[in-house]
């Protein structure tokens, strides 16, 4: 990366923002996608959270960014449109497609480097392990009718880390009741 801009969501006005340390100047990075980047189910009496950013290129000039299904890649020099990083391949299909937790913290992506990915189909609730290499292009490893513990422990920590939700026993919202056991592996 080479520390030109920092990137910013903006709950209020729900759109990423590219702050340019050399002019002083933010601008909306996320608009001229045309599809919203935060959650639009998102039902809590506070503004809707981001899908999140994906990464940066390893030249710093461009940020990957989520929408509901899709990455997009933004050029922060502003010479170039967003682009659907993944070809539309997400709405088309109704698919999210999501970095798998082994690289989660990865934050920056060679431009000849392939990265593993997650591929949830909300439709039959089906789990894919694809890889997706930086030209936008998918290749699936694995596909079928399980869930990975991506999801389960995404949505836990998500929860946890809010402060909404607790985990109790029967899985229900309460106030001091005695929290589950934690999950063992078989």
């Amino acid at each position: 990366m080479n520390g030109k801009w920092a990137v910013m969501y903006d709950p209020v006005a729900q759109v990423w923002n590219k702050f340019d340390g050399t002019t002083g100047k933010v601008t909306d990075i996320s608009t001229a996608i045309g599809y919203p980047v935060f959650e639009e189910t998102y039902d809590k009496p506070n503004p809707a959270p981001a899908y999140g950013i994906a990464g940066w290129t390893a030249d710093g000039n461009n940020v990957l960014i989520y929408d509901a299904y899709d990455w997009w890649k933004i050029d922060l020099t502003g010479e170039r449109q967003p682009e659907c990083f993944t070809k539309g391949y997400g709405r088309k299909n109704k698919r999210s497609i999501r970095k798998m937790t082994s690289n989660i913290d990865k934050e920056v992506f060679k431009p000849d480097e392939t990265v593993v990915v997650s591929v949830w189909d909300e439709n039959t609730m089906d789990e894919g392990i694809y890889s997706l290499d930086m030209k936008g292009r998918l290749k699936k490893l694995a596909e079928g009718p399980y869930i990975s513990m991506r999801f389960i422990v995404s949505r836990i920590i998500r929860s946890i880390a809010s402060g909404i939700v607790r985990i109790c026993q029967n899985s229900v919202i309460c106030g001091g009741a005695k929290p589950i056991s934690p999950i063992r592996s078989v």
